[in-house]
């Protein structure tokens, strides 16, 4: 084998990543959560919304509403009953209002203002729990689930 041969051969195995662990990791999608018009509920005061998760993570909040608040959470370590209908998702976040008197009443001013890492497509899911829990007069509960809402 002549020289250059040889360390050509060298110089490609040094080059050349020859096992998986060399290469890049994929690169995991993170999607914004945009709400659909729930037409019956168009005007109506809410004051909570709660994001569930199974497969993927809470990356980013880019907004808060003023005198609202975010949680991030377990589910699946709760023993609040309204998270008993989730204790095997991964992860959920909660935005709340502060009073009554920050209660939202278009939906639409949440969009984009939840941001999520995909952990495995395969497995993924994520549902949306809109509620009034501050007066009788707002959103009914209301579960909107993955086909429903936008992931952009």
């Amino acid at each position: 084998m002549n020289v250059r041969a040889a360390f050509g051969l060298i110089l490609m195995s040094v080059l050349v990543p020859t096992d998986a662990a060399d290469r890049d990791p994929p690169k995991e999608a993170v999607v914004a959560v945009h709400f659909p018009t729930i037409a019956k509920n168009v005007g109506k005061p809410f004051s909570s919304v709660r994001i569930v998760l199974s497969c993927a993570r809470v990356s980013a909040i880019t907004r808060i509403p003023n005198d609202w608040y975010v949680e991030t959470l377990l589910p699946a370590h709760r023993d609040d009953s309204r998270w008993k209908e989730f204790q095997f998702s991964s992860q959920a976040v909660e935005l709340s209002a502060g009073h009554g008197a920050s209660r939202l009443i278009d939906l639409a001013q949440l969009n984009g203002t939840v941001r999520i890492a995909i952990d495995d497509a395969k497995c993924f899911d994520i549902a949306a729990i809109v509620e009034d829990d501050l007066g009788g007069d707002g959103w009914p509960k209301t579960t909107i689930k993955k086909k429903e809402l936008a992931l952009r």
